[in-house]
């Protein structure tokens, strides 16, 4: 069983994610997309997040693939009209998947 304060610092390393990263507390999942050019051995190497996650009792498995995620939408004050945001990609991406 993973303690509370460890889940809370975890939730907030996940925060730090890319773009596409996600949080689903009820199925215990985090899915980390990781900067471009981070691979699984820099995540890997002693004292980075993937190490971290591992010390302190989480699963990790990692994947290579495309993430696709919403934009945030705006709002043009000039024409009083809100935008929705649209779909867009972040390409070959390390995607961490962390689960307890």
């Amino acid at each position: 069983m993973i303690e509370a304060d460890i889940l809370k610092r975890a939730f907030d390393y996940a925060g730090g994610g890319d773009k596409g990263t996600t949080i689903d507390r009820e199925n215990r999942v985090i899915t980390y997309v990781c900067c471009k050019g981070v691979d699984k051995d820099m995540l890997m190497r002693e004292g980075m997040l993937g190490d971290w996650f591992i010390k302190n009792g989480f699963n990790v498995d990692f994947e290579v693939r495309d993430v696709e995620y919403v934009t945030k939408g705006t709002f043009d004050y000039h024409s009083i009209t809100n935008y929705r945001g649209h779909k867009a990609y972040l390409r070959n991406r390390t995607v961490m998947k962390i689960t307890w």
